[in-house]
């Protein structure tokens, strides 16, 4: 994993991450989760900061549903 873990717990089964899911989910194998919690951004409701890399700060809503996109294309693959 890279630099933006900020934080990850492991069990028997199961593995937690807080983290960005863009970095994260390269990582992961297809099809080898069973249940995903995120919280995804919100177009210009909440800044999460002023990072390039969050999809929050994009220019305009179909930037943002672009980056959303790709981001839940990601997330089935997993």
């Amino acid at each position: 994993m890279t630099n933006f873990v900020l934080n990850q717990s492991h069990g028997e089964s199961w593995t937690l991450y807080h983290a960005d899911c863009i970095d994260v989910l390269k990582a992961i194998p297809e099809n080898s989760i069973d249940h995903s919690i995120f919280s995804p951004p919100y177009i210009n409701l909440y800044c999460y900061s002023n990072s390039p890399r969050d999809i929050g700060n994009c220019a305009s809503d179909s930037e943002f549903y672009e980056h959303f996109g790709y981001v839940i294309d990601n997330l089935f693959k997993v």
